[in-house]
């Protein structure tokens, strides 16, 4: 299993990937699970580049038949799926960096209330408690560590 990418990593994904935004099957006569990018020109004209294919490691060549006969795609629930994740990608880093920013000014506060202990009902800021913001504190350093 690949690990888990910090927001610098996938942020360089996708400024190598194709461009945004992905569409699942958007033209007529597409081939089961397949993924394609924007328009793009070319010296035919514009027209719309495949940038994957998803396949499903689960369906068998009798599921295919049935596939056929109903006319539906054994790969679109994954087509689908990756479609939705890299289509969303900007906007959740856009929002991770947004709450990244809003803890950071609370650092060095945290650092002078580390005598409490996460029990104690010792409130900051109305009512965030030390326990709370120290959940957050160890997911901002795990995030910006792993970079």
């Amino acid at each position: 299993m690949t690990p888990p990418l910090t927001p610098e990593q996938l942020e360089g994904l996708l400024e190598r990937a194709s461009p945004l935004p992905w569409a699942y099957r958007p033209q007529e006569f597409d081939d089961w699970g397949v993924i394609r990018g924007p328009d793009t020109d070319s010296t035919i004209g514009p027209y719309k580049p495949v940038v994957a294919t998803a396949r499903d490691g689960k369906t068998g060549d009798i599921d295919l038949d049935e596939h056929r006969r109903n006319k539906t795609d054994p790969y679109g629930p994954n087509a689908e799926l990756i479609v939705a994740a890299v289509n969303s990608l900007p906007s959740l880093l856009a929002r991770i960096r947004e709450l990244e920013a809003g803890i950071k000014p609370f650092a060095s506060y945290y650092d002078s209330e580390c005598a409490y202990s996460e029990s104690d009902d010792v409130r900051i800021f109305g009512e965030l408690r030390i326990g709370d913001f120290r959940r957050a504190r160890s997911a901002l350093n795990r995030s910006t560590d792993n970079g």
